[in-house]
């Protein structure tokens, strides 16, 4: 369920942010927030000093877009036909994965079969349509202050024409906005996530008969 909601933010994120990006887009830089596992990830590219400056506005607006949305649909009324938009549009793609072809499917259920604690296709639709705990938007924006502002750690890799100076205040921005008001999480905190390993014929021949 979480998973689901911080996908639905990262789509209210992006639909709030099409008008800004556009113009950041002329301008040759272009940016992406999308929902890991383990919280989020935000990548930028572009002109290396441009850059700051448009994650400076994107981290900015991910943090007031939150407390927007807790306002709930009678206050933020845009806010509410966007999250229905998302959960629409998510729905969609969600069922429509099983439509698609069979070499995709087959590569699924065979990453479904090694990987640990993973949710199928089907369990998603389930969460998305059930009607006894709908997903809403404060619950949605409660789910990504949890998963940006909660106990975190956040990591940044710089690639390209961009030095040491330029690397250093797209760190601070990074920890302005988040790190200084998360609390922090230890290397043996951080879940792992492991993979089954296939058994062979004569191990399968063993375990299944």
């Amino acid at each position: 369920r979480q998973m689901t909601l911080n996908r639905l933010y990262a789509k209210i994120l992006r639909d709030d942010l099409s008008e800004y990006v556009y113009d950041a887009s002329i301008a040759g830089c272009s940016y992406r927030v999308t929902c890991v596992p383990l919280g989020f990830r935000v990548s930028l590219t572009g002109y290396s000093e441009k850059l700051p400056h448009l994650l400076e506005a994107v981290t900015s607006r991910m943090l007031s877009l939150i407390e927007e949305m807790k306002e709930g649909p009678e206050k933020q009324g845009r806010l509410a036909q966007k999250f229905e938009k998302a959960r629409q549009s998510l729905l969609r793609e969600t069922k429509n994965f099983r439509l698609e072809s069979p070499y995709e499917t087959c590569s699924y259920i065979a990453r479904m079969l090694v990987e640990d604690r993973v949710w199928h296709v089907n369990q998603y639709v389930g969460e998305m349509e059930d009607p006894l705990s709908p997903l809403t938007m404060e619950e949605c924006a409660s789910a990504a202050e949890e998963s940006l502002l909660g106990r975190g750690r956040a990591e940044m890799i710089c690639m390209g024409n961009i030095n040491e100076s330029e690397a250093r205040e797209v760190s601070d921005i990074i920890s302005e906005r988040f790190r200084s008001k998360t609390r922090p999480v230890d290397d043996d905190e951080i879940p792992i996530f492991k993979s089954h390993k296939i058994p062979t014929r004569e191990e399968a021949i063993k375990i299944y008969g």
